[in-house]
């Protein structure tokens, strides 16, 4: 009970931080779509992976209030890095009672369940980094934009917007699909067009010459 009450009053304070703390979990979440597509659902992977493992050592309860914990750190201050502590005690969890001392422990039927686990995570994981690779390596950074217009989005951008001339054709892609009824959408519109702006003014001397 007592480690359950320290466990509540850490949910309590993390509930409480800053809402600017909060608003800086959706900058790093973006970054984790930009580099692993589909995140959201390898943080539902990852929260039914670690509830399986916990609950098939005879855990359900702790792997309950674990998971309260990460959402709430995720969502309040650490973002996608609560998944990716769920993750690894799921791991260390799964490799520990794969060892000879602590597979006697477990039960019979606690064993098959935590083979089943680990051969449905293993292909799991394998077929979720072959679908994110693919999209990682289809996904233009147009694209990107277009579906993650927040912070992350407005990052990538400002690669774009750093060499117009390369990236002209993205540049006007992304144009082409703003709307300019939305705020940010209108600030988008405005950086974008001051490049392509400025990239005219300089290609218009050399067809002169």
């Amino acid at each position: 009970m007592r480690k359950t009450a320290q466990a509540l009053i850490v949910a309590v304070a993390l509930s409480s931080l800053p809402a600017t703390a909060a608003a800086c979990t959706v900058c790093i979440f973006s970054s984790f779509e930009y580099t692993l597509p589909h995140s959201q659902w390898w943080y539902l992977g990852i929260t039914i992976w670690f509830f399986a493992v916990r609950t098939a050592v005879g855990r359900p309860f702790s792997a309950v209030l674990w998971i309260f914990l990460a959402l709430i750190a995720a969502g309040a201050f650490i973002g996608p890095w609560a998944f990716v502590l769920l993750g690894g005690m799921a791991l260390y969890t799964s490799i520990d009672t794969s060892l000879p001392q602590k597979r006697q422990e477990l039960s019979k039927t606690s064993h098959l369940a935590m083979t089943v686990i680990s051969v449905i995570a293993f292909i799991s994981i394998s077929i979720g980094l072959a679908i994110s690779m693919h999209t990682r390596a289809t996904r233009s950074d147009a694209d990107f934009i277009l579906q993650r217009k927040g912070a992350q989005g407005h990052i990538v951008l400002q690669r774009l917007i750093a060499e117009p001339e390369k990236n002209e054709e993205q540049l006007r892609q992304i144009l082409a699909n703003l709307d300019l009824s939305n705020a940010t959408h209108k600030y988008f519109t405005e950086e974008i067009s001051g490049a392509l702006n400025k990239l005219e003014k300089e290609d218009t001397p050399n067809a002169a010459d």
